[in-house]
């Protein structure tokens, strides 16, 4: 085997194997950031609901932005009857008038919050 044909197959598998690389990492790098979007885009199509739940745990998040600027996130963790567990980002007014423990109706739409009214179970 001569030695310039050699060096085109090892080339050819060399640039095989990059190729293969780089579309593993732009697939494992795209995919989270198209499921977010097409989870968003079809929480649009969803109806809006109503469930009576208990708060059950409250958590703010702090992160710095791109300017350095610090930025709080706010979320409430509602519990329904059967169970089932629901977390939404809320706005700071939610997060500070609401505790834990407290019940009512919790509307949402997919994966966003509308609004948490206080309420007993018979209506008050």
């Amino acid at each position: 085997m001569s030695s310039p044909l050699f060096l085109k197959i090892i080339l050819y598998y060399l640039t095989i194997m990059v190729l293969a690389f780089l579309i593993n990492i732009t697939i494992k790098m795209l995919f989270p950031i198209m499921k977010m979007g097409l989870k968003s885009t079809l929480s649009i199509f969803k109806k809006e609901k109503t469930i009576y739940v208990k708060i059950v745990s409250k958590r703010a998040y702090t992160f710095n932005d791109e300017n350095k600027d610090s930025i709080q996130n706010y979320y409430l963790t509602f519990e329904d009857k059967d169970k089932k567990v629901y977390e939404f980002l809320v706005d700071q007014y939610y997060y500070i008038f609401y505790m834990e423990e407290e019940k009512g109706l919790l509307t949402y739409k997919g994966e966003h919050f509308i609004e948490f009214v206080r309420k007993n179970k018979n209506g008050h």
